[in-house]
């Protein structure tokens, strides 16, 4: 029985992705010095998340978790000072939107909320995960058996 449902990764999310490794690799090839996201950067991912709110809104599962993505590696500003200071209502904001996406099977929004989502539904996936994996992920398989376990438990035994 398969539990994990196929998506369709928009334009707009996979634009997202791009930038997001582009910036990535600017941030590394700059020696990872200072604060991660220039002002260039900063800019572009305020568009990337006023064009994904909207689809994300309307509920693409990719799009709620490019928007919790967003908010989860603090690319909406250019200096650490400012990103601090939105810290709190940013995890809100990430955890409100990687739960939607976990919800429709995202496992990667599961594992999110697990390792850094706050509230009652980030905290019900981790006892479920500190219930049921007994050993940590050594790859990439066991990763997503472990993630695929954790959406069963949590969402499709539910429903």
């Amino acid at each position: 029985m398969k539990y994990i449902p196929e998506f369709t990764l928009l334009d707009e999310v996979k634009s997202f992705q791009n930038d997001e490794e582009s910036a990535n690799r600017e941030w590394h090839k700059n020696s990872m010095s200072g604060w991660h996201i220039s002002k260039k950067w900063a800019d572009v991912f305020k568009k990337h998340l006023e064009i994904l709110t909207p689809i994300a809104i309307n509920g693409d599962a990719l799009a709620q978790y490019s928007v919790g993505a967003i908010y989860l590696i603090d690319c909406l500003y250019d200096n650490e000072e400012e990103a601090i200071s939105n810290s709190k209502r940013n995890r809100v904001e990430m955890s409100k939107w990687l739960e939607l996406a976990a919800k429709q099977g995202v496992l990667a929004a599961i594992d999110n909320l697990i390792s850094s989502g706050i509230g009652m539904e980030s905290d019900r996936l981790r006892s479920l995960y500190e219930a049921n994996i007994n050993e940590p992920d050594t790859n990439i398989e066991e990763w997503k058996n472990n993630m695929q376990l954790i959406y069963k438990l949590a969402y499709v035994q539910n429903s």
